[in-house]
């Protein structure tokens, strides 16, 4: 049994489960789902004021570990994009966009153990530039692990010079391999391979 709550058929309860959508319209559809909104162009839209520290959606897994799930299947697509999008009512090179990855520690506190970032370098139209950031905790510090930007990838440094720029205190670069076969090639294609410099560039 069904009961549709108005005239246009936009809202239909089925069998304890709630449709929401011009489909659901005279029982010509059932919802799938305790929640089921279905419609052409955006379905949903959860808006509110975050103060900070409380999320504006919270979606929690009370048994397992599977959250959240995106699907895109329209006929055709090559594949699915999920973004994140900051918004705010100017548009300045200060703005960023994070992924957190959070824990509790052993006081119960939730922490950020690891995170991903995207800063603007340049945010002039038509010549944009941008970096994005790799961050783990250390001693209790969310620090700076990787960078890359328009230039190439930083490790240990967040200006990288080069296509792949190492920087730090101790070995930077290690390869190992076990099973006897070559570990490093370096080819150039036209002229000098290397320089090794040591203190004063010599």
């Amino acid at each position: 049994i069904g009961v549709q709550l108005d005239s246009d058929g936009d809202s239909f309860f089925a069998g304890g489960k709630v449709g929401i959508g011009s489909i659901f319209a005279g029982g010509a559809a059932s919802p799938s789902q305790k929640l089921h909104v279905s419609e052409s162009g955006t379905a949903a839209l959860i808006d509110g004021n975050s103060n900070g520290n409380n999320p504006i959606l919270h979606v929690r897994d009370r048994a397992d570990m599977f959250v959240a799930l995106f699907e895109g299947n329209r006929a055709g697509d090559t594949g699915a994009v999920v973004s994140i999008y900051h918004n705010p009512a100017t548009s300045q090179e200060t703005n960023r966009t994070f992924l957190n990855f959070q824990m509790n520690d052993s006081g119960g506190a939730r922490t950020t153990y690891g995170q991903i970032s995207a800063f603007i370098d340049d945010h002039t139209d038509t010549t944009e530039d941008g970096n994005l950031r790799f961050s783990t905790v250390e001693n209790s510090t969310l620090t700076e692990q990787m960078r890359i930007n328009s230039t190439g990838v930083g490790i240990g440094t967040d200006s990288p010079q080069t296509i792949l720029h190492i920087k730090g205190a101790g070995d930077k670069f290690r390869v190992d391999a076990s099973d006897g076969t070559q570990i490093l090639q370096i080819q150039e294609q036209t002229g000098q391979i290397a320089d090794i410099l040591g203190p004063n560039n010599k």
